[in-house]
């Protein structure tokens, strides 16, 4: 008896608590249940405008009948004895708030000691050096017109070495937007050239794999030196990585040494950071009272494990350097993820206004919700890993990020399908679908108009699925769940990127979108041949587009050259581009770009300058 009169005033004591509605309240809204199911209630008729037929008005206010959910829970009892016992040795409010705030310093404590592997200080070619802990797609170089002209700002290009520790997994570490390599165009696949001398825009990691100093299972460190400029990189299979071949020269190449003696002390203990923020969250959700805790927590929780932990490393067209060593270049930034997590913070506020409170009110199935929503929160925040039973290569999606895309667009519909039939049955799909008819039309107009573009964009279609998701089932518990989940991923791995905008001012680059960016025309190059010195010039058609600011030329994958349009003081030799070569006289392969903010748009298909000075490709 006593235990009965605990639940029934800990389920009134708060309004905005996890608990049931009391039998008085749903008499004060409707007092009577439909005899269909007991998880429904009676929903009073909502009259729609006039101008619809009274066929389709009856259909979407659910039919004569409509019913509101209301979420029973298994053994309500039981799931309250960890509410029940933090009430009864935190009474106060107050000291619940500072024993919230120490395990969530503790969760930071433990998060920092995990997550740091930083070694001291070990001796590198008579000096001590600190170990550089770098990503699975650092390298030394940035790919496209990164490096400036000649490659002038990733130098030095030999004489320098570097300890490094890399962490586990990274053979999985893909190159996912073309990369380009003499004549190929390598893509979703380990960026790892030549062997045992390798080129300088391979991955060191990967590399080091490949070069059989550390293990993908357990990471490693190694000593890395950089040796200049190598003409040819062949391509071995070792230690199941398949370098990539390219028979021409580049101005960086590096080595490892093999006998180094140095090996790492510590070992890596990131692999517990998942059992810790799942644990942690697991804490918040069973013991709070107010639903806006555990979703706050747990969505700040994923955002900082997925951006520093869980993302599987893959390296886009930019990248920025992050390191400390001189020319040591990185995908991945603390700093770049942290600035998301304000208007992420924004974007969940309303995630929880909209969406989620409606959905916890007055639930007090702690042990349901937790498995329910918090399991569907940790699996999309883990898409990445999550989805990886599905048979994705079957996918048209030309590169990984596209697939996941699509396979979390298919879930999505599905989940959408079903809230609209939940919306139904509650006599709420006619306040719901003018705002989803509204989506539909801009949706149909962004496909249909010829001047817009509209990416899959999984951080956008979360926000719109979400209102339909607040229904209390345990289908869309686990449902919503998965939806701010995969807003956690989505925001991390994507950021805020422009939902519309017009190809014609895009600076993206072909490799990276489905849209096709204008590539300089190229006419056919005049070639002279001598003994001493070869060389050939080239020049493009007239006029050029006016949102292009100049062109850029690679050859070997290096910017040999960058001329601007409109320049009246340029001289006269600034409307074409000429390249020698000596009497080595290797093939060399070479692009053009347009560019825009200094920035290459995107490099053309390779023609090619044979030895024999014969010219394929274009131009002709």
């Amino acid at each position: 008896m006593r235990e009965d009169n605990a639940f029934n005033s800990l389920a009134n004591s708060d309004s905005s608590s996890f608990r049931t509605p009391t039998s008085t309240e749903d008499e004060g809204e409707n007092s009577e249940l439909t005899p269909k199911s007991h998880y429904h209630r009676a929903v009073d008729d909502k009259r729609l405008p006039s101008w619809l037929s009274p066929g389709l008005e009856s259909w979407l206010n659910g039919g004569r009948s409509p019913q509101k959910h209301i979420f029973r829970p298994v053994m309500p009892a039981l799931q309250l004895i960890p509410r029940r016992w933090l009430d009864q040795r935190f009474p106060q409010q107050q000291h619940k708030m500072f024993l919230f705030i120490g395990i969530c310093l503790l969760w930071c404590l433990m998060f920092a000691i995990l997550y740091d592997t930083s070694m001291g200080p070990v001796m590198v070619d008579g000096l001590y050096q600190p170990v550089q802990q770098i990503d699975c797609t650092d390298s030394f170089w940035l790919p496209d017109n990164g490096c400036g002209i000649d490659g002038a700002d990733c130098r030095p290009f030999a004489g320098t070495s570097m300890a490094f520790h890399c962490p586990s997994d990274c053979a999985k570490a893909k190159v996912q937007t073309p990369h380009h390599v003499g004549a190929q165009n390598i893509v979703n696949r380990q960026l790892v050239i030549g062997g045992p001398i390798y080129r300088g825009d391979s991955y060191i990691c990967g590399s080091a794999i490949h070069a059989g100093i550390i293990s993908d299972a357990d990471g490693g460190c190694g000593i890395v030196t950089r040796v200049g400029q190598t003409n040819t990189y062949p391509s071995t299979h070792i230690n199941e990585i398949e370098s990539i071949a390219v028979r021409t020269y580049f101005p960086l190449s590096f080595k490892f040494q093999l006998d180094s003696g140095f090996e790492c002390q510590e070992r890596n203990l990131r692999w517990l950071l998942p059992f810790l923020s799942l644990g942690f969250t697991i804490v918040v959700f069973l013991f709070s009272s107010n639903p806006a805790v555990p979703f706050f927590t747990a969505f700040v929780v994923g955002f900082v494990h997925v951006s520093l932990v869980s993302d599987e490393p893959e390296a886009g067209p930019h990248l920025s350097p992050v390191h400390a060593h001189p020319g040591v270049y990185s995908s991945h930034s603390l700093s770049s993820n942290l600035v998301k997590l304000l208007p992420a913070a924004l974007c969940a506020t309303l995630i929880y206004k909209c969406s989620v409170r409606p959905t916890f009110r007055n639930l007090t199935a702690h042990i349901e919700t937790t498995a329910l929503w918090l399991g569907g929160f940790w699996i999309g925040s883990f898409s990445n890993h999550t989805f990886e039973w599905f048979p994705i290569s079957r996918l048209a999606a030309r590169d990984m990020e596209l697939q996941r895309m699509a396979i979390s667009t298919v879930f999505m519909a599905l989940i959408l399908i079903y809230q609209v039939y939940n919306l139904r049955l509650e006599g709420r799909l006619a306040k719901s679908a003018p705002l989803y008819t509204i989506f539909t039309l801009a949706l149909i107009i962004y496909i249909i108009a010829p001047s817009l573009r509209l990416p899959i964009h999984y951080v956008v279609l979360p926000l719109v699925i979400m209102p339909g998701a607040s229904i209390q089932t345990r289908a869309s518990l686990f449902f919503q769940g998965l939806l701010v989940g995969l807003f956690v991923h989505g925001v991390t791995h994507q950021g805020f990127v422009p939902i519309t905008h017009s190809p014609s001012l895009s600076v993206e680059t072909p490799d990276s979108t489905n849209f096709p960016t204008p590539i300089p025309t190229i006419l056919q190059p005049e070639i002279f041949l001598e003994d001493a010195a070869s060389n050939i010039t080239f020049v493009w058609a007239n006029p050029v587009p006016p949102l292009f600011e100049g062109i850029s030329m690679l050859v070997n994958d290096v910017e040999r050259g960058r001329r601007y349009f409109g320049d009246e003081n340029a001289p006269e030799s600034d409307d074409r581009f000429e390249w020698r070569r000596g009497p080595q006289a290797v093939v060399d392969y070479v692009r053009f770009s347009y560019l825009k903010d200094g920035r290459a748009l995107g490099y053309s298909e390779a023609g090619i300058w044979l030895v024999n000075g014969t010219w394929t490709g274009l131009g002709e």
